[in-house]
């Protein structure tokens, strides 16, 4: 029964990824690989801070695409349900740009399986102009076996100014806990743009190492 979930949600995720794949002709297409480590730090039995950084190369132009670093603080109302404040600066752009957000997320356990929720409100500079975004993602877990688990999601960006939708991103990824703070994440993630002249779909290999502190 267990599996039987996992496989129709998986496949509905893959559905919605070929749709949107086949939905408008592809104008370039990007391979990358991106890293990325997490620190969270307990400071309350209701407050986190967390920080990370993350590089993403673009491997097709042999460039560096993207890279920052972040801050956010944590407010754990439930057990399900947590509020997160985030403050990003791009480390790569000459000026430096920062965006902020806030992410509201939920989890629903069922078993083996961790359904999470989760909206992102967030403001970001670009060279051009402020984006305001409205980011929308539905993951699901499943412990395979101890210590591993198996997950997917799918995400709608909107862009609140424009009234538009701006990009989708989907991701199935693997995650080993190697200690009992310490995670290993391998996955796949397939980013494709909308309502563009010219659209970019990129492929991405990323790997993401988290550490939780006390």
């Amino acid at each position: 029964m267990k599996l039987m979930v996992l496989t129709i949600s998986l496949f509905s995720i893959w559905l919605l990824f070929i749709q949107n794949t086949f939905a408008q002709k592809i104008i370039e297409q990007t391979n990358q690989v991106w890293f990325e480590n997490n620190l969270e730090f307990r400071l309350t039995d209701y407050l986190d801070a967390e920080m990370s950084n993350s590089v993403r190369m673009d491997m097709t132009n042999s460039i560096l695409d993207n890279s920052f670093v972040q801050f956010g603080l944590s407010y754990n109302f439930l057990e399900y349900f947590k509020i997160t404040g985030v403050y990003r600066v791009k480390t790569n752009e000459p000026e430096f740009l920062s965006e902020y957000f806030t992410n509201f997320n939920i989890k629903i356990p069922v078993n083996d399986f961790k359904i999470k929720l989760r909206s992102r409100y967030q403001n970001k500079d670009n060279i051009y102009r402020l984006k305001t975004l409205l980011r929308q993602r539905v993951m699901l877990d499943y412990e395979i076996i101890k210590k591993w688990t198996l997950s997917g999601s799918a995400e709608i960006f909107y862009e609140i100014d424009r009234d538009f939708i701006d990009r989708s991103r989907y991701k199935f990824d693997i995650t080993h806990k190697i200690a009992k703070r310490n995670d290993l994440t391998i996955g796949y993630l397939f980013e494709t743009q909308h309502n563009r002249k010219t659209p970019e779909n990129r492929d991405v290999l990323y790997i993401e190492l988290s550490v939780r502190v006390l």
